[in-house]
């Protein structure tokens, strides 16, 4: 009877110690693939703000680049209206003189 009750207890230690120990790998596991899967998500982040960066960057350039043309644009219509007025002016004193 006592071989069976230290047989008992034995065998009861051992599947407690089994349990725990299971449960401290699972949970290594878990922090470990976690940590992993943590650091590969920071990765894509770090690709997917790089990639915004340049699109920024680019459709900032390519909006500079319209608003010169633009620019420039208004500086030639400008030019225009002003050699225009002059041709006008010069027109009328000239018809005004005679």
């Amino acid at each position: 009877m006592k071989k069976n009750k230290k047989s008992a207890r034995t065998e009861k230690k051992f599947w407690i110690i089994s349990i725990a120990v299971g449960i401290c790998l699972v949970v290594l596991a878990l922090s470990f693939f976690s940590n992993t899967d943590k650091e590969k998500e920071e990765a894509e982040l770090l690709d997917t703000v790089n990639y915004v960066k340049v699109q920024c960057s680019t459709y900032t350039h390519y909006n500079e680049s319209a608003e010169s043309k633009s620019l420039l644009r208004a500086i030639e219509g400008t030019r225009q209206v002003s050699k225009n007025i002059a041709l006008q002016h010069a027109s009328y004193q000239e018809s005004c003189l005679h």
